[in-house]
């Protein structure tokens, strides 16, 4: 398997060697990988790709047996396999859970960014000393709520 990446500056350009790459004879179980920068752009490269790869120039074609991700699905493609009970630290769940635990842990105020909704109200409203969320204020809204 080979990896070729392009630079492009107009997502049109990208069109052209698209089609070339998806037109040359494979093997046919093997599935094609492209690697797009949104789901529009992924919506208008398949359209694109359809009407070029259609049959005699008609505009009737399909796109299908074809990879379309997004440039976080590359890592996977280059990071060796892993065995099936091996988690992946750099899966989309895992990493908002790391990153969950260092904006809301203990070293948190060191990072001075506001994640804490009140705090962050408090600042944009001009609040000289805003209120921060603490685990005692936490239980006292808690407590509020089920009364």
């Amino acid at each position: 398997m080979s990896l070729q990446i392009s630079y492009i500056e107009r997502f049109e350009h990208v069109l052209e060697p698209a089609v070339e790459f998806l037109s040359r004879d494979r093997d046919l179980f093997a599935k094609p990988r492209i690697v797009v920068p949104t789901a529009g752009a992924k919506a208008w490269l398949c359209d694109r790709l359809a009407r070029e790869l259609g049959a005699d120039g008609r505009e009737d074609g399909v796109v299908a047996h074809v990879d379309m991700g997004f440039p976080g699905t590359v890592t996977s493609l280059l990071q060796p396999a892993r065995e099936a009970d091996a988690p992946d630290p750099w899966s989309f769940d895992r990493l908002t859970f790391a990153v969950l635990a260092v904006i809301t842990g203990t070293d948190a105020a060191s990072l001075k960014m506001p994640f804490d909704v009140t705090r962050a109200y408090d600042e944009a409203s001009g609040i000289k000393n805003p209120r921060i969320w603490t685990a005692e204020r936490d239980q006292e809204m808690w407590a509020s709520l089920q009364t």
